[in-house]
């Protein structure tokens, strides 16, 4: 495998603790109270990485159980009923826009339909200082290798509300284990496919509608950590829009599928068209199988992990910091600036 150079070292190892964090997350969940309650929907709101931990609970939730979902990405939010969970995460504390939506929800919300989730920060202040519920988490990694952490312990608190804490207790807890055995398979995945990716190419990835957590996360961690641009294709709804830019964007683009045995010849005969029109334009395409047939954190994690390591790979290989983000914190700081004088 591709040895990954001083600069990217640390992100490389946050990704490579993956299974650690699920089972630390499993065990955050674990040690919090919460009883079982009515739920109609559940309102998660949060900002980048900690909006999409919410996209993969939503994908799991609303596909095992039948739950709904809220996700918003911004500090502007409308008051539903009482039968609703509010969930404010936010893995620094600090993110101004999930704090605003907190205090505005928490004025006019019982304190026991709110539960505010980070590892710190002005978040964990507020929610001890109003009596509403809080989810710490373990400090030390950047928001988008923290995930596996924030799913487990959420996903299990939300089971011990609904009364399934077990079960989903044991699918965590297989998942932990499933990725730990598959961890050097998928880093050598990454490398075969970062070695193809050269400084004119642009990835793109393709999935069926199931993994649409997947595909913001690979979106959003290959901007981060490569500080280029990378796309997503989600199907069927891409073989209605996005394959058009295949017209003038071909030679540019190497395709990565994702692959998912379960049975669903509808979603299988999406992925056939779209290797059909992809190999008519002399698209380069990677495959990344999914090994497990039935849907389960271990359907939705596993390619996550690939994703983990590809963006670092492909940091390694452009020679850019992965760990650095410094334009979001310049972005960040001047927000501030200008609310201070509205």
């Amino acid at each position: 495998m591709e040895k990954v150079d001083e600069n990217n070292q640390r992100m490389y190892c946050q990704f490579r603790a993956f299974p650690e964090l699920v089972k630390e997350g499993i065990r955050i969940g674990e040690a919090f109270f919460a009883e079982p309650a009515k739920l109609r929907r559940i309102h998660w709101i949060g900002m980048g990485a900690s909006a999409i931990v919410g996209e993969y609970v939503e994908a799991y939730f609303e596909e095992k159980f039948g739950i709904e979902f809220r996700i918003s990405r911004i500090h502007r939010v409308a008051i539903f009923p009482h039968d609703d969970l509010w969930v404010f995460y936010s893995y620094s504390g600090n993110t101004s826009e999930t704090i605003v939506a907190f205090n505005h929800v928490s004025a006019k919300m019982p304190n026991d339909k709110i539960i505010a989730v980070s590892s710190g920060g002005l978040l964990e202040k507020e929610a001890k200082k109003k009596g509403v519920k809080h989810v710490k988490l373990k400090a030390g990694f950047v928001s988008r290798t923290h995930i596996p952490m924030g799913i487990a312990a959420i996903s299990i608190i939300i089971g011990k509300i609904l009364g399934n804490a077990r079960l989903i207790y044991e699918d965590l807890q297989k998942c932990a284990d499933f990725i730990e055995k598959f961890m050097t398979k998928l880093e050598r995945k990454a490398d075969e496919i970062a070695k193809e990716i050269s400084d004119d190419k642009m990835p793109i990835l393709i999935a069926p509608y199931m993994f649409h957590p997947v595909l913001s996360y690979f979106e959003k961690t290959l901007n981060e950590n490569t500080k280029r641009p990378a796309l997503t294709m989600i199907l069927p709804e891409g073989l209605h829009n996005t394959i058009c830019i295949f017209e003038n964007y071909a030679s540019k683009l190497v395709a990565i599928l994702l692959e998912w045995n379960n049975g669903d010849n509808l979603c299988n005969a999406y992925l056939r068209a779209f290797k059909r029109i992809a190999s008519k334009f002399n698209i380069q395409i990677f495959s990344v199988k999914i090994p497990y047939n039935d849907f389960s954190f271990i359907t939705l994690l596993l390619p996550t992990v690939f994703v983990g390591f590809l963006s670092v790979k492909l940091a390694n290989k452009y020679h850019v910091d992965s760990y650095e983000t410094k334009l979001i914190l310049e972005a960040k700081n001047f927000v501030k600036e200008c609310v201070k004088n509205i």
